[in-house]
């Protein structure tokens, strides 16, 4: 959404990512109430941070800095606001279908709560939730997810999930078992991998 204040323009962006819980204000000159770095995620490992610049009347840049082991990376990627917002979720749903890295994650207002991400080309899924004040990571390879161990860590993030955590306890199970048949079909991975690789470079 277009904005001015005085001779002053600039963007509201309402939920620029599924991702992004908040509404972010992007002034053209830089000054209040533009929305400045802020930090989207946070673990002991790694720090995500984000920043929306205008470019033009065209493009806003939407800002990544990653710290992962006291590696900085950053890089940028477009927001095109010259025209009317479009369909949302025919786009994202469609892109989604060949994104090779997959998730579940339950999100507030802060951000990132609990969830579980994997990439397509690994057997191995990551759990993650709070407890005791502190970010766990659980890595599980994706053959022994009916083990007790995963079990008890599939536990603890329904608990986080839902206050019925015996019915989410089950959804998950039921997840797991369904996504390990996809890596399964090799065959299916490789034209995944190849059609998203497609798309990036496309893009």
């Amino acid at each position: 959404m277009k904005i001015s204040i005085g001779m002053r323009v600039g963007f509201v962006l309402f939920e620029p990512g599924y991702h992004v819980s908040r509404a972010i204000v992007v002034m053209l000159d830089g000054l209040y109430p533009h929305t400045s770095w802020f930090v989207q995620s946070s673990t002991p490992r790694s720090k995500k941070e984000y920043c929306y610049e205008v470019i033009n009347e065209k493009f806003i840049a939407w800002k990544v800095r990653e710290t992962k082991n006291e590696i900085v990376n950053e890089f940028a990627n477009l927001i095109y606001v010259k025209r009317a917002f479009g369909k949302c979720l025919s786009i994202t749903e469609k892109r989604s279908l060949f994104y090779t890295f997959k998730s579940l994650v339950l999100r507030n207002e802060q951000g990132v709560v609990a969830g579980m991400y994997c990439l397509m080309n690994t057997n191995t899924i990551t759990l993650f939730y709070p407890e005791n004040n502190e970010q766990k990571q659980i890595k599980i390879k994706i053959d022994l997810i009916e083990n007790e161990s995963t079990e008890q860590s599939l536990k603890k993030l329904a608990n986080v999930f839902s206050t019925n955590s015996k019915s989410t306890m089950k959804q998950l199970q039921s997840i797991l078992k369904s996504f390990k048949k996809v890596l399964e079909d090799r065959e299916f991975i490789r034209q995944m991998m190849l059609l998203d690789q497609w798309i990036e470079e496309d893009a």
